[in-house]
């Protein structure tokens, strides 16, 4: 699984608790069972998903099954995107020779989309040796075998110590920006297929830049900026200091560094949504939080919730009216602007919004690149008329030989370009190129985001048997 970038550079800052905002997911109480109501009254009480991890490794080891069964869903209770713990619930079901569930849960989630390679999972012997269970290694098999999708490789870039970890499109030169995490340069790739630095460090206030977004009608370039030990010249300092660039789209200078609220917090300034009408948003990735860009300069704190500490993708909608944003671990949300409140997404059980990293608008839909999946991918969220309802999750990519950590992107016109091979795992929790790796070339990928335009999404097949379990719901 890959990491998000908040979560590679939380080690190196201490997340500290926010203020919570209201509109997001409501825990699941944790779901009955036989056990004993203090062991019941003892779990529900437990938050922490590391706490609970440990536990689960602890119950693996002595196969104490039910008890393992009921830990994997309390753990899935507070992450109810997250496939990976399905999984593990699935394989506990069968461990304990639950195969009705078992079977239950492997099946939604392939029809989420998951593909993994169950048939050398030995955790699932006990299902072995039927119909239902040839049926679903056929299916897993061939979502894991066989590339979806029709874009390709637009481009590569060579490889150099760079971290490129944000594109941008400039239609006034119709060219790419890319910004470095290494050495802080945002980059202009050129008519002639070379790299070409545009911007270098200015002021003290530019270090490694994490998103880059092209405002044409106010010919500005924005871009996020934080001093973490990835970035060359990091000094010990200026760590947890982040800002706002704002630099001029004609000759990259600087025209004003928007710093992070002073509020004796580190920050890591992860990603950047602009609205037609020039508003912007920024997440900071360490806390759930968001800021928004004042009208008289700085950032402001905008919304704060401290389930959140995975923030990357966000995007305004069309009309600038609503912002939707994802966490990595917690899946996606809204806030209606008008009204300043925060609201959940109703989703389909088929759809699954773990691990999204770039989240785009494209023509009233959402554009998701998801590299916290088996397999990564790209979907497109059809959202309903009032833009509070996923009605599908609609494939574009999967399974592409080129995914190896898909991250940030921009839209150029029907063309969703993305970087399809993020460097962030040869390189330490000091920014030190792992020993003995190789970089490889930078694959710039391009996508259609109207592939499967009229897809009309799958009913949810009835259970192999009672109890079915759905990815976004309960049990």
């Amino acid at each position: 699984m890959s990491k998000s970038l908040p979560a590679l550079l939380a080690a190196a800052f201490a997340a500290a608790a926010a203020v919570s905002a209201s509109g997001l997911h409501a825990q699941a109480a944790a779901p009955e069972s036989q056990a004993p109501a203090e062991q019941q009254v003892d779990l529900s009480r437990i938050e922490d998903v590391p706490t609970l991890l440990a536990m689960a490794r602890d119950l693996q080891a002595e196969r104490a099954w039910p008890q393992l069964i009921r830990v994997w869903q309390r753990i899935r209770s507070l992450r109810i995107h997250n496939p990976h713990y399905v999984y593990e619930l699935a394989a506990a079901f069968a461990q304990a020779g639950e195969m009705t569930q078992g079977y239950n849960a492997l099946l939604v989630l392939q029809q989420g989309g998951a593909a993994y390679d169950i048939g050398a999972e030995p955790r699932f012997s006990n299902l072995h040796g039927t119909e239902v269970w040839d049926y679903l290694v056929k299916l897993y098999d061939d979502a894991r075998d066989k590339p979806f999708g029709s874009g390709q490789v637009a481009f590569e870039l060579p490889p150099a110590d760079l971290l490129l970890e944000s594109i941008a499109h400039d239609p006034t030169s119709d060219s790419f920006l890319f910004g470095s995490a290494r050495d802080g340069v945002i980059y202009r790739r050129g008519g002639n297929g070379r790299l070409q630095p545009w911007a270098r460090p200015q002021g003290d206030a530019w270090w490694s830049i994490f998103d880059v977004k092209v405002d044409v009608p106010r010919k500005r370039v924005w871009a996020t900026t934080a001093a973490v030990p990835h970035f060359k010249d990091f000094k010990a300092a200026d760590a947890g200091r982040a800002a706002l660039l704002e630099i001029d789209l004609e000759d990259g200078s600087l025209v004003r560094a928007h710093a992070a609220p002073d509020d004796g917090l580190p920050h890591v300034l992860s990603g950047i949504a602009l609205s037609p009408r020039g508003d912007i948003i920024v997440a900071e990735g360490l806390r759930g939080q968001l800021f928004r860009k004042a009208a008289s300069g700085g950032l402001e704190p905008f919304m704060a919730e401290r389930r959140l500490n995975a923030l990357r993708g966000l995007t305004f909608s069309e009309d600038g009216n609503t912002l939707y944003f994802a966490d990595f671990e917690m899946g996606l949300f809204g806030i209606d602007l008008s009204r300043g409140m925060a609201f959940d997404l109703e989703y389909p059980g088929t759809v699954i919004l773990h691990g999204i990293e770039g989240l785009y608008t494209y023509q009233g839909q959402l554009l998701a690149i998801q590299s916290g999946t088996v397999p990564q991918r790209v979907i497109r969220l059809k959202l309903d008329e009032a833009g509070r309802k996923i009605e599908a999750g609609v494939p574009i990519e999967a399974n592409q030989p080129a995914f190896a950590g898909p991250t940030l992107g921009t839209v150029v016109g029907d063309d969703l370009y993305f970087i399809a091979n993020s460097q962030r795992g040869f390189y330490d929790g000091f920014g030190l190129l792992r020993g003995g790796r190789e970089l490889p070339p930078v694959k710039v990928y391009r996508s259609n985001a109207r592939v499967n335009w009229d897809f009309k999404p799958p009913s949810l097949p009835e259970s192999v048997g009672p109890g079915a379990i759905r990815p976004g719901g309960g049990d």
